[in-house]
């Protein structure tokens, strides 16, 4: 396989990026002409897992009557909601119409993974490494 980017989680798992992140998102907020969120707003949010926040996907039927014509039918919307640490479900983002879902006719391959590594893939993995321990040497 031929990769052309290799991506980690840098939330504490692999060393401590809270600068990186918090500039990150100081930056795009400024971009978008939005007050820059402070620091510790940005670092409470760094490392939170999964489960804490869900997008759900549900449909509405309705029955339709217009005079002797009844037509029915389906919508579907997704909302995203996060669980804070209260366990109280907060909305963080709005219903928005979406499709119904449907079984889809895909047939992945099965691959059979005799857990090596080529030659090639681990060289552009140290180079990777050397270049982000060059740019983060306080990394972990």
């Amino acid at each position: 396989m031929d990769y052309k980017a290799v991506f980690f989680d840098f939330d504490y798992t692999l060393g401590d990026a809270t600068e990186a992140i918090v500039a990150g998102f100081q930056y795009a907020f400024a971009k978008m002409g939005l007050p820059e969120p402070e620091r510790e707003a940005v670092r409470r949010t760094i490392g939170m897992m999964l489960e804490d926040e869900y997008t759900v996907l549900y449909s509405v039927d309705q029955t339709v009557t217009e005079g002797e014509q009844v037509t029915e039918n389906t919508s579907a919307y997704t909302v995203t909601v996060h669980a804070d640490s209260n366990g109280d479900m907060v909305i963080i983002k709005n219903p928005t119409i979406s499709s119904l879902p449907g079984k889809s006719g895909y047939t992945p391959k099965a691959q059979e993974a005799d857990g090596s590594i080529d030659a090639a893939i681990t060289a552009e993995v140290t180079e990777f490494l050397e270049t982000f321990f060059k740019l983060y040497p306080t990394a972990t």
